[in-house]
């Protein structure tokens, strides 16, 4: 009698629970039907100017779509590895608008975008013929050759693993724009910023090429060739350029 009552009262309870797991189910459903939850896509933190957006970047959130703007952009995938415009941030918990975003392949300073500590990007006008083996992403070695009247021809390598941010045509355009002649002309390399008067200096005083990198994908970024002859003939030229006074104050 006693295991006949417990049953029951177990049975009643499992029912009870079960009904209002069902009414909490139902009424879910009708209030979002109701208001019209819609799904959108917030920032989870400031992402400032020229920012590539990640998926850690966001965030799922569901808002009445009475509160969804037109210009709202609901869908991940037109989010994800889009940029930041020059001008604006993205505060943190705002959803993302068409004005927020823009093509990473149509702005003129998408490399900066690709830069990582302590660089800077350096753009090279190069013969065509010698950026036809490289691409974006790849490592390059930064070559100089120098014609000098008191002394045979010196070239070297002066920086190695230098990162190819992009490469364009002589009009500017990605060659994977389809405007693009698809002819190489510019190549925009990440180098480290105490490089820049390096880089400077080489340009005025011999030619540039790049090079393919024996690690073409990985490896340290930008460093010096230290055993290079061509660097320490190069260093030693920017040196004698130096007034005597500033070398002496620095």
């Amino acid at each position: 009698m006693k295991q006949t009552i417990y049953f029951k009262a177990v049975l009643c309870a499992v029912f009870t629970i079960l009904l209002l797991a069902m009414n909490y189910v139902l009424f879910t459903v009708y209030a979002s039907y109701r208001i019209g939850l819609t799904t959108v896509y917030v920032a989870v933190r400031d992402l400032p100017p020229r920012t590539r957006i990640r998926e850690s970047d966001l965030a799922e959130v569901q808002i009445p779509k009475g509160y969804v703007l037109p210009s709202t952009v609901t869908k991940k995938e037109e989010i994800l590895d889009q940029i930041t415009p020059l001008q604006g941030m993205i505060p943190a918990g705002s959803p993302f608008y068409r004005s927020m975003l823009e093509d990473p392949e149509k702005i003129w300073d998408y490399g900066v975008s690709l830069l990582k500590e302590g660089q800077t990007a350096y753009r090279l006008i190069l013969d065509p013929s010698q950026l036809r083996t490289l691409s974006d992403g790849m490592r390059c070695d930064v070559h100089i050759t120098v014609s000098r009247k008191d002394s045979a021809p010196l070239s070297g390598v002066i920086l190695v693993h230098a990162r190819i941010l992009t490469m364009r045509d002589r009009q500017g355009l990605f060659l994977s724009d389809p405007d693009s002649s698809g002819v190489p002309y510019l190549a925009e390399i990440a180098i480290q910023r105490e490089d820049i008067e390096l880089l400077t200096a080489a340009e005025s005083i011999g030619t540039l090429r790049l090079f393919a990198s024996e690690a073409p994908y990985a490896g340290m970024e930008a460093a010096r060739a230290e055993n290079s002859e061509a660097l320490r003939w190069l260093l030693e030229q920017i040196q004698k350029a130096v007034p005597e006074g500033t070398a002496q104050s620095s």
